[in-house]
């Protein structure tokens, strides 16, 4: 399954297909590609606030004191960029829907969050 999640993912960058790569790759203990190098990837390929929330989230800073300050604000930061967004009317939501709960439009929403829109 990671295998075929990694195709998919060079086929098509996504963070739905990055974030299950990531977490099947933390399971397996064979893995060499940690998460920190899947997210550092991801940005090689195109620009991602989330993605880089994600690598800082590893990331030993000079000041780490300050660390869980800087976090917290990057991960409200990004909390509306991890949303799927109706097409139709707009409607934003944390999960994916074929029926948009606020105009009721079937396959209104895009299978990609709102940052990769």
């Amino acid at each position: 399954t990671l295998a075929r999640l990694q195709q998919l993912y060079a086929e098509q960058a996504s963070l739905d297909v990055l974030e299950a790569i990531v977490t099947l790759s933390n399971a397996d203990p064979a893995e060499q590609t940690s998460a920190r190098d899947w997210y550092a990837h991801h940005l090689d390929k195109e620009p991602s606030l989330v993605a880089a929330t994600r690598w800082i989230a590893g990331e030993k800073l000079e000041h780490e004191q300050f660390h869980p300050q800087v976090q917290r604000a990057l991960d409200h930061a990004i909390r509306p960029l991890l949303r799927y967004r109706c097409a139709a009317c707009g409607f934003e939501a944390s999960q994916h829907f074929w029926q948009c709960p606020g105009c009721q439009t079937w396959d209104s929403y895009p299978a990609r969050r709102v940052e990769e829109l």
